[in-house]
């Protein structure tokens, strides 16, 4: 069966990515142990109103000031079922997002109270999911790893901003940036599923996008 070229470019950038990933991470990771002595380091709260709050430890190594993150989304919802017959049941469904980010601030200066910046990273999602009844799990195998894989999306981010600072310890500033969202499944329908009278299962490519800006408002805390 011919796979579908969106989806097969997907995966190619999927692996690549995964690469990418770990490479940054490692490289962050060693810079932030050499630089564990450095006298710029600082814990940095992002307050978004159209993105996912934020929080990232900053390593400073001159005007290169890597930083790691994790964020963490959670979906719940509950639907109680009432029936004459088979009496009354509850149906449980959820999700959570464990979501690593690294990346690295370039200063363009940094002689004055105000420091603007550019920056730029990556980002990896890893979902889990549930679906019961009863605490029984009627999700099913097949269905729990296509929800992972369209909810394990990745991504990248760049942008620019700036701080100022208050004290030795306190600065404040903001950032503007685009976000790009990759993901992606392959779904496979057989004839018992359809109801059909097929010869082989029918293969669907699922890939999907999202791109948007965000502007957030900064807090770092200099230790």
């Amino acid at each position: 069966m011919v796979k579908n070229k969106e989806y097969q470019v997907y995966k190619k950038q999927e692996e690549i990515m995964k690469r990418i990933v770990t490479v940054i991470v490692m490289l962050v990771l060693c810079i932030a142990v050499v630089s564990v002595n450095a006298q710029s380091k600082n814990f940095a709260v992002k307050l978004s109103g159209h993105d996912f709050q934020s929080a990232d430890m900053v390593f400073g190594t001159g005007n290169f000031r890597p930083y790691v993150g994790l964020d963490y989304l959670s979906l719940g919802m509950d639907i109680t079922l009432e029936s004459e017959y088979m009496g009354d049941a509850t149906l449980e469904m959820g999700a959570g997002l464990f979501i690593p980010h690294a990346g690295c601030r370039f200063l363009l200066s940094s002689a004055n109270p105000t420091k603007p910046y550019i920056f730029a990273g990556i980002f990896k999602s890893f979902a889990s999911v549930k679906m019961e009844i009863e605490d029984e799990d009627i999700l099913g195998e097949d269905a729990e790893d296509m929800i992972k894989d369209l909810l394990g999306f990745w991504g990248l981010q760049l942008g620019f901003g700036a701080e100022y600072t208050v004290t030795d310890w306190f600065a404040v500033g903001g950032e503007f940036g685009f976000k790009m969202y990759r993901t992606g499944t392959e779904l496979e329908m057989t004839g018992d599923l359809l109801d059909l009278d097929l010869e082989e299962a029918i293969t669907a490519d699922l890939t999907a996008s999202l791109k948007n800006t965000y502007a957030a408002f900064v807090l770092n805390f200099y230790f």
